[in-house]
């Protein structure tokens, strides 16, 4: 009872402090961690040890079916997102095709079985018990992808995830899911994340702004057109505040404006003054967050360079 109640209190801490504080929603570009920025076309090799008898060895097998499904899935992802050319594959030779880079990769470590469990169950008209038998699969399996350079053979970046995944109970084995079935969540997310990974997205941060305790009527003027909005004039009111009293929080708050506006430079400039006149550590992070946000423009704006793009 002693840890429930120190868990709603904690929880009731949190929502306090998230309602006591204004946020400044923002969507923010971000570059490719693996920079591909000189690849325009691409091709996925069919997931398997040996490509040339992808169609013949493995046809009919969990293997077979995951690997399709995954190589399918992987080219129609990619091709959407319109930074890479998907050239097509031989599958029959599995030879590479003319291209700037290739994903290659296995499915590999699998183990599926489907298992049965009794369950001892009440009628709810008769009130007696029965035993009934439910039926589910278990599948462990492990998948190995690289990135290569077609040019140089160099593997440009390298990926591994393992899984192991339960499905749901059944009350007839015909209702299981098959092993490629219930793999097909867990692969739509690495492919996710894959594609996170190597090509720029867009992507939602939220800004915190400091509450003020003084209750200050300019300042509550200030943090009331954030919630509205109107980002110039709040910044406006904020440094109204900060140039007559040197409040912390109106200094703070104007750095964040600026950060939201896309005005690194401007808010890297402001905290470095500000944290040098307070000492403050909230503006030391805050500061180090700006700089982590030119770092990653600079980075897509060199990746869209090297793509010819602006």
């Amino acid at each position: 009872m002693k840890k429930l109640n120190c868990l709603f209190i904690f929880i009731f801490c949190v929502f306090a402090f998230l309602g006591c504080s204004t946020h400044i929603n923002v969507r923010v570009n971000r570059p490719a961690e693996v920079d591909l920025s000189f690849v325009e076309t691409i091709a996925i090799i069919p997931f398997a040890e040996d490509p040339s008898f992808w169609d013949y060895v493995l046809f009919g097998t969990d293997e077979y079916k995951i690997s399709k499904y995954f190589t399918s899935r992987l080219e129609t992802k990619l091709s959407n997102t319109e930074y890479f050319k998907v050239v097509t594959t031989s599958k029959e030779y599995g030879t590479i095709p003319p291209c700037d880079a290739y994903i290659s990769g296995n499915i590999h470590s699998l183990n599926t079985n489907i298992k049965q469990k009794e369950r001892i169950v009440k009628d709810e008209k008769t009130q007696t018990e029965k035993k009934i038998i439910e039926f589910f699969r278990v599948l462990e399996f492990s998948i190995s992808y690289r990135i290569i350079d077609q040019s140089t053979g160099n593997v440009l970046k390298k990926f591994e995830d393992s899984f192991s995944l339960t499905s749901e109970y059944e009350s007839e084995k015909s209702k299981v899911p098959t092993a490629c079935d219930l793999a097909k969540s867990e692969l739509n997310d690495v492919i996710s994340d894959l594609i996170r990974k190597i090509t720029p997205y867009t992507t939602s941060k939220s800004i915190s702004l400091l509450k003020d305790k003084s209750k200050n009527s300019q300042m509550e003027y200030a943090d009331s057109l954030v919630k509205e909005g109107n980002l110039v004039l709040a910044y406006n009111e904020f440094m109204k505040v900060y140039e007559t009293t040197n409040m912390f929080e109106a200094g703070y708050n104007c750095a964040c404006i600026l950060e939201a506006q896309n005005k690194y430079e401007e808010a890297e400039t402001f905290l470095q003054d500000l944290y040098n006149k307070t000492g403050n550590s909230k503006a030391l992070d805050l500061l180090k967050d700006v700089q982590y946000e030119i770092k990653q423009r600079d980075k897509l704006i060199q990746q869209n360079r090297n793509r010819g793009l602006n």
